[in-house]
């Protein structure tokens, strides 16, 4: 078949748009990633006729899909569809904007060549009709008014007029004074200033124009570099007279006698606005995904109108945001601007600074010689990369300490950790004790799963052969494995970290169901033996699991928050990203997949990735002998870390359970919530 890469990416394309087209036959509201891959797909269904054109598609794909074949959340995040095939003169982008704008669509067209019957109109119910913005998935609400830019600066206003042949466009942060010699103003009132406009914005002078414009001074050390190095060094009056002689000697257009214009009024924006452009604020609200949890920003550590935008005509560029004279040790690696950052500390906006694979720094990013309130160590200067992390959600990282290794391709994404004591190979109070002795003597950890037997004792034998010593203790619920019916009381002991079993959370209709069946291939269990299933059966309480409670960086859109993140960075380099075909001429054609990237490359392991092992080891030359290219470290203050240690976390009620009715109490107050029937994050998010 000869197929080359981009044939292999159209056919995964095909293969979901032709399960989509399954479902919608038999009368399924389409989700996001099933509506997107059945538009694409048929565009190049209806490419390959060979007969229409571009323009053609681009409405024919607006025609497909109704409101009422798609679940509502898709009304509000399915903008565009994007997609490049093979016409017959040649291959072309086809864009799609705002693809499902009509109540009933054609299923003729979106069912095109699939041979399937067509369904009633009647199968699919309208959407709501009274939905708002606050139902969207990831929505952001600002809160009402306006913001001020470059507050308690000095600004002017003066008339420019454009003698050029051509249009002038002169960014935000570019230093008025050195703008195109065809500009006409008074320069001398332009020293030390710029446009006082949004950041990363920009005024247009057509062929002629005379316009008005206010300018505001630019902040910082105040040091002019770039542009035409007409005007460069500090901002002094002293060299007013030379500088303006020096243009002129250049060829660029001075009026002395421009007169000075009364005072403009500052620069205000109203929010909404401001949320498009550079994300949420202090004071707005996110939504996450489709669950009903708001997330509200505590603080913005950006400053209104010298925020960091790059790109053409942006904020980052040379002498303007990006610092000109700084020397590479002295820059950062990368900066994520205006990024919404969840943290134990808080929920906040901030630009995040990265230098050698480490967060130096979440502040303000920027050029000190221009701006206000630049972050110690965020100088931002030629080498460093950035990332627009506007309206973007970032998170920290995670380790996942509980997987099973049943196959290399775990390795292939994951690293082995630590120690473990599991109740297949016996969790007695003889082999806890040994244990954790030698977790203490190397000061490394271990976690445990107890003995569902209560063989060699109850969940009380275990507590008192930790010894009041640090331990992880998995499936505290129980519903995994553990002492029954109460391990769960071990999350109130100070020495215990507990973790929980992740089809539990949270405590749905189906979840005893499915833990039965699970659990007998997880432990080599036999229905045949009564034994066996009772030993099962035992470790699924619905009173415990209902006790529960429900709840390198990570970002997120807003509307996939939890579910599907946008990009993965391990030491500031991107391992994973949503990115669409190889071959396309843009990154947002489809199919978009979470593909590796650089930073998922073996030869990026050496700078991305630590491998974390014991003091001893690298102190006997063990660890060196495994040939590794990773970068080593030894853990440290394992045996002294305690519950009081975790962040939002350190509660330590007295738990009991019933061994009759398994219910249970914490502090006395009875723990009981009832299974939900649906859940957010789940068939409007995921194709299976």
């Amino acid at each position: 078949m000869r197929l080359v890469p981009r044939e292999l990416d159209k056919l995964l394309l095909h293969q979901v748009g032709e399960l989509a087209q399954k479902r919608l036959a038999r009368g399924v509201k389409l989700n996001h990633t099933e509506a997107t891959a059945l538009i694409a797909s048929q565009l190049l269904e209806f490419m390959r006729d060979g007969v229409y054109s571009v323009a053609q598609l681009m409405d024919m794909g607006k025609q497909m899909l109704g409101r009422r074949h798609v679940m509502a959340e898709v009304l509000d995040i399915l903008d565009e569809v994007q997609v490049e095939g093979t016409f017959p003169d040649g291959t072309y982008l086809v864009t799609v904007h705002d693809p499902i704008c009509t109540d009933n669509g054609n299923l003729e067209l979106a069912l095109y060549g699939s041979f399937l019957p067509l369904p009633s109109q009647d199968a699919f119910v309208m959407p709501p009709a009274n939905r708002t913005k606050r139902d969207a998935p990831g929505a952001i609400i600002a809160l009402p008014g306006t913001i001020e830019l470059n507050s308690g600066r000095k600004r002017i206003s003066l008339t420019v007029t454009n003698h050029a042949d051509r249009a002038v466009q002169v960014g935000s942060h570019y230093h008025f004074i050195e703008a195109n010699a065809s500009l006409h103003f008074n320069r001398a009132l332009a020293y030390g200033m710029r446009l006082d406009i949004p950041a990363g914005s920009a005024v247009r002078f057509e062929p002629g124009d005379f316009k008005t414009v206010t300018l505001v001074e630019i902040g910082g050390n105040k040091v002019i570099t770039g542009g035409n190095n007409l005007a460069s060094g500090p901002l002094d009056l002293i060299n007013l007279p030379g500088i303006i002689e020096n243009l002129v000697l250049n060829g660029f257009m001075h009026d002395a006698n421009t007169p000075l214009l009364p005072n403009a009024p500052p620069y205000t924006l109203d929010r909404e606005y401001y949320v498009d452009h550079f994300g949420p604020t202090t004071g707005d609200l996110i939504r996450l995904g489709d669950t009903d949890l708001w997330a509200r920003i505590e603080k913005d550590y950006t400053i209104y109108g010298d925020e960091c935008k790059f790109g053409g005509g942006k904020v980052l560029r040379e002498g303007m945001g990006q610092a000109t004279y700084a020397c590479d040790a002295d820059v950062l690696d990368l900066v994520i601007t205006n990024a919404v950052i969840f943290d134990y500390t808080g929920i906040y906006k901030a630009d995040i600074g990265v230098k050698h694979g480490i967060i130096v720094g979440i502040g303000k990013a920027g050029n000190p010689d221009v701006m206000d309130g630049v972050t110690p160590g965020m100088v931002v200067g030629a080498s460093t990369e950035a990332f627009a992390g506007e309206g973007k959600i970032f998170t920290a990282g995670a380790i996942d300490s509980h997987v099973h290794y049943i196959c290399p391709q775990i390795c292939q994404e994951s690293g082995c950790l630590g120690l473990k004591v599991h109740e297949d190979w016996g969790a007695t109070p003889a082999a806890i004790d040994n244990c954790l002795q030698v977790c203490d003597e190397l000061d490394v950890q271990t976690t445990i799963h107890t003995d569902t037997l209560n063989e060699a004792g109850f969940v009380e034998s275990t507590i008192a052969a930790f010894k009041g010593r640090t331990i992880h203790t998995y499936h505290s619920e129980g519903a995994g494995g553990g002492h029954a019916p109460d391990i769960i009381s071990v999350c109130g002991e100070e020495n215990v970290l507990p973790s929980s079993t992740n089809p539990t959370r949270p405590f749905t209709a189906n979840t005893l169901d499915e833990h039965v069946d699970m659990l007998m291939v997880c432990h080599h269990l036999s229905k045949q033996i009564p034994e066996d299933v009772a030993f099962a059966e035992s470790r699924i309480r619905a009173e415990t699991i209902a006790a529960e409670d429900v709840a390198d960086l990570v970002c997120y859109e807003p509307a996939f928050f939890g579910s599907k993140p946008e990009m993965v960075m391990k030491s500031g380099i991107i391992a994973y990203s949503m990115m669409g075909d190889a071959n396309g001429s843009i990154s947002t054609t489809q199919p978009i997949v979470f593909r590796p990237m650089y930073g998922a490359q073996a030869s990026s392991l050496s700078s991305s990735c630590f491998v974390f092992v014991s003091q001893l080891s690298v102190d006997t030359g063990t660890v060196q002998k495994y040939g590794l290219r990773k970068k080593i470290e030894a853990v440290k203050n394992c045996r002294k870390i305690s519950k009081k240690d975790m962040k939002l976390n350190d509660a330590m009620p007295v738990i009991r359970v019933d061994p009759e009715t398994y219910s249970v109490s914490a502090d006395g107050n009875s723990c009981i919530c009832d299974p939900v029937d649906a859940l957010p994050m789940t068939q409007s998010i995921y194709l299976f």
